[in-house]
């Protein structure tokens, strides 16, 4: 989605209107909105996935004391069309999302919080699973058009679920200091640790 010089004299919002009637009468309103979506993604990170995809697989001749930081070696097999590598990070992440489900059963001051936290925890544990399961069904469908579709969620869900875990992790992190102003009166009891270890 581009501006046209004509475009240049009027203000953001007439211009960004009139570009993205434009962009969606020319590629069609999904792929309009889903640049929109891409856009903003490709700025943050695309820097870091570049950095990445230069220094990899590749260490530099001559006299080399370290590896760069982001090497790793070239993969020649995959599972379903996902490296190992891959799926070793996205079963870790989803290990790591798992264990937030232990405090589900647990009381929260308020209703609000208590589906925060479980809301999230839903989400970095299934959102790294929904992407593999999405990719998974695009690597094994060989209609086009199923295959167009599938390729097309990929990247929808791949833009859509970064910033949820994001916030999810943040809301994660936030919302256990927000707890500790009302604590059960539990965690007030004075524990007699030599009843636990003797030898204290």
């Amino acid at each position: 989605m581009t501006i046209s010089p004509s475009m240049k004299g009027k203000g953001f919002l007439a211009s960004f209107t009139d570009s993205f009637r434009h962009s969606r009468d020319k590629h069609g309103l999904v792929p309009t909105i889903f640049y929109l979506l891409w856009a903003p993604m490709k700025v943050i990170f695309g820097p870091l996935f570049s950095l990445a995809a230069k220094n990899q697989n590749k260490i530099p001749d001559g006299d080399t004391t370290r590896v760069p930081t982001f090497y790793s070696p070239i993969e020649k097999t995959d599972v379903l069309g996902i490296f190992p590598s891959t799926w070793t990070a996205i079963g870790v992440i989803a290990l790591f999302g798992a264990i937030h489900f232990i405090l589900w059963p647990s009381v929260f001051p308020t209703a609000a919080e208590k589906w925060l936290w479980r809301v999230s925890a839903i989400l970095i544990t299934a959102g790294p699973l929904l992407y593999v399961f999405l990719r998974i069904m695009f690597e094994s469908v060989s209609n086009h058009i199923l295959e167009s579709i599938l390729g097309t969620s990929c990247k929808f869900a791949f833009v859509i679920l970064i910033p949820a875990y994001i916030v999810s992790r943040i809301i994660l992190l936030i919302l256990p200091l927000v707890l500790l102003r009302s604590l059960p009166p539990t965690a007030l009891h004075e524990l007699k640790w030599s009843e636990f270890f003797p030898h204290i």
